[in-house]
């Protein structure tokens, strides 16, 4: 199948890597404001995910940016890897003239519930929560996570959206149809409430001055926050010890030891993207 994959960061070159090596065509795309700007197809280099080596085989040089953007139904799948702020930029840009027709899977994550992410973005896009991470630094990728992508049950019962999860299925994705009404925002707190304790106990942030975190605080307003999602309340009483020791063995743990590595040494505004859009814990 021909993938059209969008987006800037380490995910999107995972999902690119992982996609070509399962033998689909996959062109690559980043994006600066309102300009779509072709990256290169040839994959060189391997992806480690979960501690497996992914070799990525080569592929052909992408077409011209006027060529491959002239009509998106080039493309079997269009996957845009986005904040829901970046989509609103490209809905203003020029890139959206070519892209209002197609019918495009966003990944992404939200601070909020279902319906406010769908006041925010277009009709033609479907939201899907991917489960996994990725990291990329100094040359090196490695993501951590499976091919699970977790979207709302109504669409299952769309008939616009049925053959894009029929192709997405087709591609290699696990589907998990489920309610999704506090489902982003449920996994958005989780991530802030993770990223905040690893920051303390890291003791490296790009600001020189912090709020101070409580973790007891953190751990009521979390549980508050994913009540409605049973799988992700049940290990909360584990989650600062299990933190902690991710922390402390990082370096024994593969790819999620460093991305995690990575992430408090070096992407101080991811973390703080997280942390500022949902405190949990101040």
């Amino acid at each position: 199948m021909k993938v059209g994959v969008v987006g800037t960061g380490a995910l999107a070159l995972f999902y690119a890597h992982w996609l070509a090596s399962l033998g689909h065509h996959v062109v690559v795309y980043s994006y600066h404001e309102d300009l779509a700007t072709p990256v290169s197809c040839v994959f060189t280099c391997d992806l480690e995910v979960d501690g497996s080596v992914i070799r990525c085989p080569s592929k052909a040089q992408p077409p011209t940016l006027a060529s491959s953007w002239c009509d998106p139904r080039d493309f079997d799948v269009l996957i845009l890897i986005s904040t829901v702020q970046r989509v609103q930029k490209i809905v203003r840009s020029e890139l959206w003239s070519v892209l209002a027709d197609a019918d495009i899977v966003l990944l992404t994550s939200w601070h909020d519930t279902y319906s406010q992410l769908r006041d925010q973005i277009p009709s033609n896009i479907l939201p899907a929560y991917p489960v996994a991470a990725s990291e990329e630094w100094a040359g090196h990728l490695a993501a951590v996570g499976t091919a699970v992508l977790e979207y709302d049950w109504s669409h299952s019962l769309d008939a616009r959206w049925v053959a894009m999860l029929g192709r997405l299925h087709e591609l290699g994705f696990r589907l998990q149809p489920m309610s999704m009404r506090s489902r982003f925002r449920a996994r958005f707190s989780t991530t802030s409430f993770s990223y905040a304790y690893i920051r303390t106990l890291s003791g490296h942030s790009s600001r020189a001055t912090l709020p101070e975190f409580n973790l007891m605080k953190g751990l009521d307003q979390l549980r508050s926050l994913v009540s409605a999602e049973p799988d992700l309340s049940a290990g909360l009483d584990c989650l600062p010890l299990d933190l902690e020791r991710l922390w402390m063995q990082r370096a024994g743990l593969g790819s999620i030891g460093w991305i995690v590595s990575v992430l408090m040494l070096a992407k101080h505004a991811k973390v703080d993207y997280f942390i500022d859009r949902l405190p949990v814990g101040f």
